[in-house]
């Protein structure tokens, strides 16, 4: 080949052909490479788009430890919390997670789009909005408090939704019942000056 170009080429000449083979050579690499770039963010959003939409959504009410371990910021320790507060507890709701001690709001928020929702309110939604209900000073009817709702109780003057929920979950603990108002009193906030006060718009069976 060197010996061809000796023979019918000027030095100059073979300097010229040697540059052009060069270019050639790179032109073909880069439109090869370009092509498989391309290639590759054609196919990336389709891959994005289905990990985006393929989520599979978990039921609180009956997913085990190994289920709850595989969402994202849940591991073996909290999913354990998480089950040992369903069997004594239950949930009402997805939003009771809050209830979990290390699961605040911002935490829940991260969590909720995994879970399905549930029950017949959500306490907190995703936009953080509570519904605001107007406190009563004094009722036309008092309130049976073993079928008091949530709605109900935060009407009363002197509970919010904390207590609310905990009072909600105090009845479910003492088998769905209350025996008499002054039970209250073993929920943190609520002494014996406020059950006085609650008398006045809760009881418990018949009048």
């Amino acid at each position: 080949m060197k010996k061809f170009l000796k023979n019918y080429l000027t030095p100059d000449e073979q300097k010229i052909l040697i540059f052009l083979l060069i270019f050639g050579f790179l032109g073909i690499s880069l439109k090869f490479w370009g092509l498989k770039i391309e290639e590759a963010k054609t196919d990336t959003p389709d891959v994005q788009e289905l990990s985006k939409d393929y989520k599979i959504k978990i039921d609180l009410r009956t997913a085990n430890e190994k289920i709850l371990t595989s969402i994202p910021g849940i591991g073996p320790k909290k999913a354990k919390q998480i089950v040992e507060y369903r069997d004594k507890f239950g949930f009402n709701s997805k939003a009771d997670l809050m209830k979990i001690k290390g699961i605040g709001k911002k935490t829940y928020e991260r969590l909720e789009d995994y879970f399905i929702d549930f029950g017949e309110e959500e306490i907190i939604q995703k936009k953080s909005k509570r519904k605001i209900v107007k406190k009563t000073s004094e009722t036309s009817q008092k309130i049976d408090l073993n079928k008091a709702t949530y709605e109900e109780l935060i009407s009363l003057k002197g509970i919010g939704p904390k207590k609310a929920e905990n009072i909600l979950a105090l009845k479910k603990s003492l088998g769905g019942k209350f025996t008499s108002v002054e039970q209250l009193t073993q929920i943190k906030g609520i002494g014996k000056k406020t059950v006085e006060k609650l008398k006045k718009y809760l009881f418990v069976g018949e009048k």
